[in-house]
């Protein structure tokens, strides 16, 4: 029997609920959700509670009102609502929209009240809701997308719709699909591709053409369109299939001294839990699959006898070896054939695939096939083949033939669609599958087929119990209106009572193992006597603790520090204690709100009585400014108004969706950052005394500092820096904390060097540092106790520390002050240990044999070349900051580009070590640099060469260049512009054409990215040349002109991208980027582990900036490139291969 390891994805609802008041609440469906339509309609199960008495007893009407709306605006359209009524259940509901004709609707649910039962009084929700087509796409990187791409040719509709919620492509590869983190374990509102989100959830990284081809087929069909992608860049079919296996450790291509594997059960299991869970909430058109490029590379290069494609003993969760499905036969484990001997291997694994997919579901969901195998500018026709097979199968069915995209030659880097690509693949994905919804009775899957259609709870009259659907299993999530905790269920009963708090949805399991969802209840469960009018002049919500969140901006109320006066301000969620606030009734029917964090009350400063007041804490004085009137809207939220005045309620300033903007009051408008959501919290317990900092000498002694983000601790590393690790029992991760007489502490790190924790400057973005231990306030740090054992370290002006990217970086940062909340990544733990009394680091002897040498330095370009030299081959780890940090092989030359501002005068200062000999690094640019008169090592053999130089533009220079004496050998070149060196690289790119006319195994082409310092609107003769021997490839030169770094007349400059050349590398590579006049960008290079092997900052021009990068001294492997600008942060992923 197949164990099946699943997960429900569970559910950001447009409108949250709140407890003790009548109050309308829909949870399905969600907003934006797209039914998959069958005969060209659907049905829409609307579920929802109405905890009013008088609706218990008959007073209200319920119904359901669908009005069409335009695809593209999303705005009305002259056609008369649909109108349904709802089936009541006590004081539960459902609404069956059945044959609701497919398009896209604003579903308004709307309870009236009966005139027999009191005066007129209405509720209502809204959202939108379509009966279309729903895709699910898998593949790999061409079906997955690069960051920040979509096809120019796009039109973006509000009737296309994807699920936002994507895991970063730096997280990935570390990331277990068996068991998702809860911040991936969710879905969330489908959204508009109008609104241009960053991907399509769970794994796209872009909008790609898949946003073009929803508007196509959404406009060709008059249907609106979902996406969910599940692609995963660089696959294989044999890891798809290997992965089918929750278990088991797919081998990637091996490199040196490495065993790379996927978490378990990637990449398959992403996809299957995309089918299962969304399959089962929206039903499925189709699977839209997109695959075989990797494979192209791996049997091309397995079959010419390459090892890092060889076969590979397959390893499960425990890294214990297993049999492999359709493996090699081997004893006593069958292997991993890693690539496909032929076409029928290929057929034989997509097959296994497409079945275990319509395993998973029970249900044959149709697969319509791309044929592709396009990569480093070659294609594969054993691949086409093999795909070709799939479909001409008569076992499987329902296959209907993609898209044939290996004619798509318009490819940025050789193997991903450039923008013209990205137009021509929608186009022709649209092609292929536009036939679907014009055939409407072919292939579908719809949640009435799986036995998915939402169903109702069962609420007592009384409400004291809650029942589930029947079902196979049941569990009871937690749902806080954002999010849905599958890690804390409440129980896995049918049946459950009231005597729970919190925000519950019951997930059912039916017989085929797919997901039934109900409506989410808060409990306790508590049904409102409204029948005296619903308005006795009581209070409408019960004493209690509750989170208070804008419903503009979905963000949380709460208070920064204990002092009274302290602005009330909005800030992401973060479960703590300052976003808590006990409502307390007085005087009958008024508030006062408590911060569960500081014991200070909710004042309106100074009774103001004008626009703009500001809404701050103070202790209680039991004025009227601190006491507050609660009004429901009847969707959910409530106004809070001072009770001295009814001109006036609490909103939200600006309206602004930011963290940190302010409570104030305004006049009343009804927009919505006057409207908040009140949700039951537990009280922490009685009061809550404000954080202090400690008094002197409170804290004592030595300390190992760990981040609550990572659970890493803070360590001091070479180049008298401060980054997290994990634990080491070594000196460098004990900080001794020294009270000075200002109530504040110095860190000074345990490791013998006696420096201190410091910044150059108490700026936002300053890394942690260490310096000799002195009395600067730049070393000087005051602590805050967010009540449960952990602290914020400030600065004097209030600058908090920060983990780097929120913990996915390495480094100890500056960002943020105590005006905003507690924030996980900005919050550290003091665990007490022995002061060991330093052991002084070991000298490093100086000298020996390695040197540094300035190879060459034009002060107009900026261009550096410079060498380390030695007799010893071994790496050199080299920190020179700005330039390059990590480790790079001797007698290499390498490039660096100065900024403009940098070209002269700038002075470069930093180290170099090489087996325990340190040399010192110390230069300042200028137009007659000295430089080192060693001659460099030339890497390339000696003999005769031949080559040539094929094209150069503003895009690209390529060619090749092969030596008969070392046939298989890479070649270093020169790029020369105007008769002078501006870098230098490997030629090694695979070419067919190349290995046929016998140039050795092939791999000497280059396609080469022009550096931004000769992009500067003159005319550039462009010549390449043989490092060291002097040989000018035939071809050159050719001259180029390129304006001002920008790219060529017909290209586009895309924000929010990055593009690496070549990619895979031999070690130098070129990083293409975007960046706004003045605007810093941080480029780094780190490995999988998150650790920084080098960083560089780049001040923006307005144009297009290319970086050239060096990997020389690093393993093969996979490296992550990294741009950050502002508060954005990009990632691709690099194979380093030599």
């Amino acid at each position: 029997m197949r164990t099946t390891v699943w997960f429900v994805i569970l559910i950001l609802l447009h409108v949250h609920t709140i407890l003790c008041a009548q109050t309308l609440n829909v949870s399905l469906p969600l907003d934006g959700a797209v039914y998959q339509q069958v005969g060209g309609n659907g049905n829409v199960k609307v579920l929802g509670t109405f905890n009013s008495k008088t609706f218990l007893g008959g007073g209200y009407v319920v119904q359901a009102f669908f009005q069409k709306l335009d695809l593209t605006t999303g705005n009305p359209t002259s056609e008369q609502p649909r109108i349904y009524q709802a089936a009541q259940g006590n004081t539960n509901f459902s609404i069956s929209a059945n044959d609701l004709p497919k398009g896209w609707y604003e579903l308004t649910v709307r309870a009236v009240r009966k005139p027999t039962f009191g005066s007129p009084k209405t509720y209502e929700q809204k959202r939108k809701v379509g009966i279309g087509e729903v895709f699910l796409i898998a593949g790999q990187s061409n079906a997955q997308g690069v960051p920040g791409r979509v096809a120019p040719n796009t039109v973006f509709m509000d009737a296309v719709r994807v699920s936002p919620n994507v895991i970063p492509e730096a997280q990935l590869g570390m990331t277990d699909p068996t068991q998702l983190p809860d911040k991936y374990n969710k879905v969330q509102n489908l959204v508009p591709t109008t609104s241009q989100p960053s991907g399509i959830g769970p794994l796209g990284n872009s909008m790609w053409y898949w946003a073009s081809v929803g508007a196509k087929i959404a406009q060709a069909c008059q249907a609106p369109v979902a996406f969910f992608n599940a692609s995963y860049g660089g696959t294989t079919v044999t890891q798809w299939v290997t992965s089918t296996n929750f278990e088991a450790r797919s081998a990637s291509f091996d490199f040196a001294g490495q065993d790379n594997r996927y978490q378990p059960g990637s990449p398959y299991q992403f996809f299957a839990n995309v089918l299962r869970n969304y399959a089962s909430a929206y039903g499925v058109r189709a699977v839209l699959w997109m695959q075989g490029e990797t494979d192209n590379l791996a049997q091309r290069e397995g079959s010419s006898g390459q090892s890092q494609w060889s076969d590979k003993t397959l390893v499960n969760r425990a890294f214990s070896p297993i049999n492999a499905i359709l493996g090699n036969g081997a004893s006593p484990n069958s292997q991993e054939k890693r690539y496909v001997r032929n076409s029928a291997e290929y057929a034989q694994k997509l097959q296994y695939v497409v079945q275990q997919s319509r395993n998973d579901l029970k249900r044959s969901v149709p697969w319509v096939i791309a044929r592709a195998s396009y990569i480093q500018n070659t294609t594969s026709q054993l691949i086409i083949d093999g795909q070709n097979m799939v479909l001409n199968s008569s076992g499987l069915g329902s296959l209907v033939a993609g898209p044939a995209t290996d004619g798509i030659t318009s490819r940025e880097d050789g193997t991903h669609f450039g923008l013209g690509g990205l137009d021509q693949a929608a186009d022709a994905w649209t092609n292929s599958i536009i036939s679907l919804c014009s055939n409407p009775n072919w292939g579908q899957v719809t949640v009435q087929d799986l036995g998915t259609e939402a169903q109702s709870v069962n609420i007592s009259a009384d409400g004291s119990t809650v029942s589930a659907p029947g079902g196979l299993s049941y569990s009871w999530v937690r749902d806080d209106g954002t999010t849905t905790d599958m890690d804390a269920a409440l129980c896995f009963d049918q049946t459950i009572g009231s005597n729970c708090t919190g925000r519950y949805r019951a997930v059912v399991k039916n017989a085929d193992g797919n997901l039934v969802f109900s409506q989410a209840i808060d409990f306790p469960y508590t049904i409102v006597d409204d029948t005296n009018d619903g308005s006795t002049g009581s209070a409408p919500l019960a004493t209690g603790c509750y989170t208070l969140k804008a419903k503009h901006s979905n963000k949380f109320l709460q208070v920064a520090d204990g002092n009274a006066g302290t602005r009330i301000r909005q800030q992401d969620g973060n479960g703590s204690t300052n976003q808590i606030f006990k409502l307390e009734v007085v005087d009958g029917s008024l508030y006062r709100i408590i911060s569960q964090f500081s014991n200070k009350v909710m004042d309106a400063n100074g009774a103001g009585t004008g626009s703009g007041t500001t809404v701050n804490q103070h202790d209680w004085a039991n004025s009227a400014q601190q006491k507050w009137r609660l009004e429901a809207y009847g969707d959910g939220t409530y106004k809070f108004a001072p009770s001295y005045s009814s001109a006036l309620v609490a909103d939200v300033e600006g309206p602004g969706q930011d963290n940190g903007a302010g409570l104030h009051l305004w006049s009343p408008y009804g927009g919505d950052s006057q409207r908040f959501y009140v949700q039951t919290s537990g009280c922490s317990g009685g009061t809550t005394p404000p954080p202090t900092n400690p008094p002197t000498g409170s804290l004592s002694g030595c300390y190992v500092i760990r981040s609550v983000q990572t659970n890493q601790l803070m360590e001091a590393i070479a180049g008298n820096t401060v980054e997290q690790r994990g634990a080491n029992g070594a000196n460098n991760q004990i900080w001794k904390a020294e009270t000075t007489s200002a109530n504040q502490y110095r860190f000074v790190t345990q490791n013998g060097s006696g420096l201190a924790m410091s910044v150059n400057a108490l700026n936002n973005g300053e890394l942690l540092r260490l310096s000799a231990s002195s009395g600067d306030t730049r070393q000087l740090w005051t602590i805050q106790d967010n009540g449960s054992g952990a602290y914020r370290i400030n600065g004097s002006n209030g600058v908090t520390w920060d983990m780097k990217n929120y913990g996915n970086e390495p480094q100890l940062q500056l960002w943020g002050s105590t005006s905003e909340g507690f924030q996980n990544q900005r919050l550290f733990r003091f665990e007490s240990t022995g002061c060991p009394g330093g052991t002084p680091n070991p000298t490093t002897p100086t000298g020996g044999s390695l040197a540094f040498q300035i190879v060459s330095y034009n002060c107009t370009t900026g261009v550096l070349q410079y060498q380390f030299t030695s007799s010893n081959s071994t790496p050199v780890t080299v920190f020179l900051p700005g330039i390059f940090a990590g480790t790079m092989n001797p007698n290499i030359v390498t490039s660096y580009t100065f900024p403009n501002d940098g070209r002269i005068g700038q002075t470069a200062t930093g180290s170099a070590t090489q087996s325990g000999n340190q040399i010192a690094i110390n230069f300042t640019t200028g137009c007659s640099i000295p430089t080192n008169p060693t001659t460099p090592t030339n890497p390339n053999p000696s003999g005769s060469y031949e080559g040539h130089l094929d094209g150069a533009n503003c895009g690209n220079i390529w060619g090749w260049v092969y030596t008969p004496n070392s046939p298989n050998t890479p070649v270093t070149v020169e790029l020369l512009a105007n008769g002078n060196v501006v870098s230098s690289f490997v030629a090694s790119e695979f070419r067919q054409d190349l290995q046929n006319a016998g140039k050795g195994n092939g791999a000497h082409s280059f396609n080469y990215s022009p550096p931004s310092s000769i992009k500067n609107g003159q005319n550039q003769s462009i010549s390449v040349r043989v490092l060291g021997n002097g040989f000018v490839l035939t071809g050159s030169p050719q001259t180029i002109n390129c304006s001002g770094g920008r790219l060529s007349t017909g290209e586009n400059l895309v924000q929010g991208k990055i593009t690496l050349f070549p990619n895979p590398t031999d070690g130098n590579f070129t990083v293409r980027f975007f960046a706004a006049k003045d605007q810093l960008t941080q480029l780094s290079v780190l490995d999988l582990t998150g650790r920084k092997l080098s960083e560089r900052t780049i001040t923006g021009e307005g144009v297009e900036h290319e970086e050239a990068v060096s990997l020389f001294g690093a393993s093969n492997g996979i490296y992550l490139i990294q741009i950050q600008q502002d508060v954005k942060t990009i990632t691709e992923k690099l194979i380093l291969r030599k």
